[in-house]
C-alpha cells in the first residue's frame, strides 16, 4: 500500500477501486499528489490521460476511453482471481 506508480499489490488483500476521471485540457499529473495520496489509504487509483490540452474535447471519445479505464481494471481484477 502507498508504494507509488505502477506498484505491486498483494493479491491475498482486497483494495477499492478509484477510478479517476481529469477535467478536459487538465491532465491528471495535476492532481498527482491527491491520487497518490488516496492510495496511501489503500485504494487503488487507476487514472485516463484522455483528451488533455484539448480546447475541443471529444466527450464520447473521453467516455469511450474512461470506460477502457474500469474495463482495464476490472479485467484485472478478474484475472488475478481467475
Amino acid at each position: 500500500i502507498g508504494g507509488g506508480l505502477d506498484s505491486a499489490v498483494d493479491p491475498s488483500g482486497v483494495y477499492p477501486v478509484i477510478a479517476f476521471a481529469h477535467g478536459f485540457v487538465v491532465p491528471p499529473s495535476v492532481y498527482d499528489s491527491t491520487l497518490r495520496h488516496l492510495a496511501t489509504h489503500g485504494y487503488i487509483v487507476i487514472a485516463t490521460e484522455s483528451q488533455t490540452f484539448n480546447f475541443n474535447p471529444d466527450r464520447l471519445d473521453y467516455i469511450a476511453d474512461f470506460r477502457r479505464t474500469i474495463d482495464f481494471i476490472i479485467n484485472e481484477n478478474s484475472s488475478a482471481h481467475g
